[in-house]
């Protein structure tokens, strides 16, 4: 990927209240700076978000009593994983240019939006309703990676966004394929799950944020993230005994733990050292799917 882009200066709002330029974060991009490559919008470690959409969507589905079909179910899954590989690279560009002074061309910028304009285009024409949640799911992630608003340089709108907003959508793509409305205990653990999870990333992040002038999520909320982790696979393992999730996730009890212990442990000190296990959770979202279509 090549391209000059001109000299964009991006300060944070901590530079803007006059702080020193050793405490303030800024980074001038300059048409001398090394391009980005396809690669690195796309690292290997993302295979495990996309990943998560269509089972996000196979849970919505599966909980709202639906049935598989290529020209609704099947299609909304190809439109869902490709959106957010087209959100997540756009998150990766802003992010390359603007914490690690890449250069991402204009025209690498404007061919994703245009993909994206696309997915949502193609989603209108199953369902309008989807078309809706795939514009809600792009607001979200543009107003999260995307200057001026750029809400990912603060905890706790991530909070909101990652673990309540992205994965409740992601289900109701798949749950308008439903005939019955999804349960309160189902979506709990969903979220419960999900903001845990974006609790203990923020707090691997400490360092990176300090670095970069971000606002740094108080230590006093990593125990809340571990609670609610807890709470929300206790509240997984609940449905899956009483079959409101499939009961057979049960089997995968034993590594689902084993991985949680491990990220909240004082063994994963970065966040590079809990994406190692991008494979053993690809894998794991691929016999998820199967088993959440299989099932009705």
């Amino acid at each position: 990927m090549t391209g000059a882009t001109p000299d964009i200066t991006y300060k944070s709002k901590s530079a803007a209240k006059g702080k020193s330029a050793g405490q303030a974060y800024r980074r001038t991009i300059s048409c001398v700076r090394e391009p980005a490559t396809f690669s690195q919008l796309l690292p290997i470690h993302r295979l495990t978000v996309i990943a998560k959409t269509p089972v996000l969507i196979s849970f919505g589905l599966y909980m709202a009593g639906g049935r598989f079909a290529w020209s609704t179910v099947g299609a909304t899954l190809a439109l869902g994983s490709l959106l957010w590989a087209a959100l997540y690279a756009v998150n990766e560009a802003f992010d390359l240019t603007l914490e690690e002074d890449y250069v991402v061309p204009a025209t690498t910028i404007a061919g994703l939006a245009g993909a994206v304009a696309l997915i949502c285009g193609a989603a209108y024409l199953v369902s309008p309703i989807l078309a809706l949640l795939f514009l809600l799911m792009t607001a979200g992630q543009l107003a999260y990676c995307v200057p001026p608003m750029r809400l990912k340089r603060w905890w706790w709108p991530v909070l909101l966004l990652s673990g309540v907003f992205n994965p409740l959508l992601r289900a109701y793509c798949g749950a308008i394929w439903g005939p019955v409305h999804l349960p309160i205990l189902g979506l709990l653990s969903v979220v419960l799950i999900h903001v845990g999870s974006t609790i203990r990333t923020r707090a691997l992040q400490r360092e990176r944020d300090r670095k970069l002038d971000y606002r740094i999520a108080p230590p006093t909320i990593d125990r809340i993230g571990a609670l609610f982790t807890a709470l929300g696979l206790l509240d997984g393992a609940w449905l899956c005994a009483v079959n409101t999730f499939p009961r057979i996730f049960l089997l995968s009890a034993p590594v689902v733990i084993g991985f949680t212990v491990f990220a909240w442990s004082g063994k994963a000190k970065n966040m590079k050292t809990v994406r190692r296990g991008w494979i053993l959770f690809s894998a794991g979202a691929a016999f998820g799917l199967f088993v959440l279509l299989k099932g009705h």
